[in-house]
């Protein structure tokens, strides 16, 4: 009961949709640096990348530096961080990505 009045809190889900416009206009810088980005979509913290290609090395090497990715087909990649990630952790991912996508 104390976790449905915690997520209906209105103060709750703005922080909630400030995190997610952070992690979307991330997403959508590292699509503008990396050919290798197709699109980028979701809703709210739900996220996912298409890739040019299979997503299976850049899952495995997202992996190796902490970030755990969830491939979503051949060439997607699913992001889901939690309700209470904070925008240094939501940081920290993109960088992780952006190295990963690098090569």
């Amino acid at each position: 009961l104390a976790i449905l009045r915690t997520i209906a809190d209105p103060a709750f889900l703005e922080e909630v949709h400030r995190k997610a416009v952070h992690l979307e206009r991330g997403l959508a810088a590292l699509a503008g640096r990396h050919s290798r980005v197709v699109e980028t979509r979701g809703r709210g913290l739900m996220r996912g990348v298409q890739l040019d290609g299979p997503v299976v090395d850049v899952v495995t090497r997202a992996r190796e530096e902490g970030l755990f990715l969830v491939g979503a087909g051949p060439d997607g990649i699913r992001l889901l961080p939690p309700l209470g990630v904070t925008t240094e952790e939501t940081d920290r991912a993109l960088e992780i990505l952006d190295r990963v996508l690098a090569g």
